[in-house]
């Protein structure tokens, strides 16, 4: 771990380090994260979090050897809330119905579900990426939503969802 105590150096400083290391190692694998700036050395802790959030989530998934945590969009927010069972009880009351309908019936609708969100309700994205008919992707879609009774054509519902997903995979 490394503390800077200038913050309107620190990306130039972190991408010289990331550059350095490249140069000096190039066999050898490493990750650099950055945390947001912190007001006192009180709130190292909550650096060292998104420091290790970082690490844990976002570079297992990223080509780059490093990662900011301020390019990590709503993740910051959901990583502020100190409780994570509250959102994690939230995140799963919002999308219990269909997990429990998964559970019982042995179908992935949640899968699609998550899906047909990332796509913006693409049924022809969906269809392309799951090899699956449009029919079929149609038909459950429309379950899903009796499941849920939500409308997933109203932003609010879909905005409710999308968030409950990104709890449980930031978490």
């Amino acid at each position: 771990m490394i503390v800077v105590n200038d913050p309107f150096q620190l990306k130039d400083f972190a991408k010289s380090l990331d550059k350095a290391l490249s140069n000096k190692f190039p066999s050898k694998l490493f990750e650099i994260s950055v945390s947001d700036e912190v007001s006192s050395i009180k709130k190292l802790q909550q650096a060292y979090k998104q420091v290790k959030y970082v690490m844990d989530r976002i570079q297992k998934h990223s080509a780059n050897s490093l990662c900011f945590f301020e390019d990590n969009g709503i993740n910051e927010l959901i990583l502020a809330v100190n409780d994570f069972e509250i959102l994690q009880k939230s995140a799963q009351r919002i999308l219990e119905p269909i997990l429990l309908y998964d559970r019982d019936n042995g179908t992935d609708y949640t899968s699609l579900l998550k899906l047909y969100l990332q796509e913006n309700g693409s049924i022809k994205a969906i269809s392309a990426k799951t090899f699956t008919h449009r029919n079929t992707i149609n038909y459950r879609i429309k379950k899903i939503k009796e499941i849920l009774s939500l409308n997933l054509e109203v932003n609010r519902d879909r905005f409710k969802l999308m968030l409950a997903f990104y709890i449980l995979d930031s978490l």
